[in-house]
């Protein structure tokens, strides 16, 4: 009887201790340094969420307030590769798959909104903002920063007149 005790009671500390392992939450703390003002910053918080996915989740502080941002994932190396496979001739050239198409597709695979269109959000009368969203697991991996643009006409879709105010380095790459 002590026996199937002990057994049973191993098996449940191994259960418990599998089930906490993968429920453990992965937490990545990616901090996000002013470039328009000196004293705007912020961090980005990436944690595991639901299965298969993660949630970022931004805090800035020092933004102008009651500003339009818009959250963006960018990818600087691969623009800088595409452009030596074409030099190199090993990409299709420009006539052969249309100037415009080609370039959506290069602006697609390096810039991407972060979250739900129009990724935007909005900083409180004291310059501070939150801005929480939540991506595939591994989709951060395809790129190299994150990106807080101030959209000084409130305009989130006017990426013309839009401005770097937070940028920050992703991880894993």
């Amino acid at each position: 009887m002590f026996k199937i005790k002990a057994i049973m009671a191993m098996m449940l500390f191994f259960a418990i201790t599998a089930a906490a392992s993968l429920v453990e939450a992965v937490e990545n703390r990616i901090p996000l340094k002013g470039q328009l003002w000196e004293d705007a910053k912020g961090e980005a918080i990436v944690e595991d969420y639901r299965y298969q996915q993660q949630q970022i989740t931004i805090d800035a502080v020092g933004l102008e307030p009651n500003a339009v941002y818009t959250v963006w994932l960018v990818n600087e190396g691969r623009e800088a590769q595409m452009g030596a496979e074409e030099r190199a001739g090993k990409a299709p050239a420009e006539k052969e798959r249309g100037f415009l198409k080609r370039e959506e597709q290069r602006q697609e695979a390096n810039l991407r909104g972060l979250g739900v269109r129009d990724y935007s959000f909005k900083t409180d009368a004291a310059g501070h903002g939150r801005f929480v969203a939540t991506v595939n697991q591994g989709e951060l991996h395809s790129f190299d920063s994150l990106e807080v643009a101030h959209h000084p006409n409130g305009d989130p879709k006017d990426l013309n007149n839009a401005v770097i105010a937070l940028r920050g380095d992703l991880p894993g790459r």
